[in-house]
């Protein structure tokens, strides 16, 4: 008993650091801006006067937060619906043997290790309708017309974001589906061959149900990113700045403009829990379905 005594007290103090970084960066923040949503705070007038549920309250007369929540379903239904399918087609197509495949597994890289607001400032300048190369080109094919603007379109712009989040989400979905059809039993799709079954029947009888687990972890992982990553940020502040109008405000975005331009960090702080809110009800439903059909 002494000795595993003296074993806990010597780890425990080697994760002290870590228990205090989580506390200090994690947990602290969490109750604080919990304790910010039920104040009015502002950045001038510091002290906190308790108003209870009134900012969750005015969320459901804030017609700017309504059209912010609606964007923010729409993009990430996008970004899910599209993306993880995208990565899985990444996924099955570098797993073949062919020439030069590690060079273009390599390549993948680069999308997911550019910071977004590089990425962001990247396609702002390529879609320039002015002198962006991307809208010259296509201007020259017939497909876009003269001095055509993606993020100046109010209908087109939140889209033209979730493709931005995409280049960058797509490769990361990928390389997580590679590394499961690493792990796939070749024996089962020797057996399946065999038998006759076709490269369709083998993918959707062997190959999907063996990628469910991996591909409620992308699911999530996409929600995570369109709610609120950096992706949901940076990309917005970096091309359209939530703009035409309003047409690319999301959640994640209005919290933070909120809080600190408009001067309100208890509402600001209310539409970032609204953020988490949906974040860990999007999981949920996920893994319910997930274990529903398991």
């Amino acid at each position: 008993m002494p000795r595993f005594n003296r074993e806990v007290r010597d780890a425990l103090k080697f994760l002290l650091p870590f228990f205090v970084f989580l506390g200090v960066f994690t947990v602290y923040p969490i109750i604080a801006s919990f304790y910010y949503t039920l104040n009015d705070i502002t950045l001038s007038h510091l002290k906190p006067e308790f108003i209870g549920t009134s900012n969750y309250a005015k969320l459901f007369s804030d017609k700017l937060f309504r059209q912010a929540l609606t964007q923010t379903l729409l993009y990430l239904a996008f970004h899910t619906a599209v993306g993880v399918p995208l990565g899985l087609g990444i996924a099955l197509l570098l797993n073949e043997e062919f020439r030069g495949r590690s060079f273009a597994r390599a390549c993948l890289l680069i999308p997911w290790s550019t910071p977004p607001i590089v990425a962001a400032l990247t396609f702002f300048i390529s879609l320039n309708p002015s002198f962006g190369p991307i809208t010259y080109a296509l201007e020259q094919l017939g497909i876009f017309p003269h001095q055509f603007s993606i993020f100046g379109n109010p209908n087109l712009a939140l889209f033209g974001l979730a493709v931005v989040s995409l280049w960058k989400s797509a490769p990361l979905f990928a390389f997580i589906f590679l590394s499961a059809l690493q792990n796939l039993p070749i024996e089962s799709v020797e057996s399946a061959t065999v038998y006759g079954a076709s490269s369709f029947m083998v993918f959707r009888k062997v190959t999907l149900p063996f990628l469910k687990p991996t591909l409620a972890v992308n699911c999530i992982l996409s929600g995570i990113l369109a709610l609120s990553g950096t992706q949901a940020f940076d990309i917005v502040v970096g091309i359209t700045g939530g703009g035409p109008g309003y047409h690319t405000y999301m959640l994640y975005y209005l919290g933070y403009m909120t809080a600190f331009p408009w001067n309100d960090l208890g509402y600001g702080a209310t539409i970032s829990y609204i953020v988490t809110i949906i974040a860990v009800v999007f999981a949920m439903v996920l893994l319910k379905l997930w274990y529903k059909r398991a």
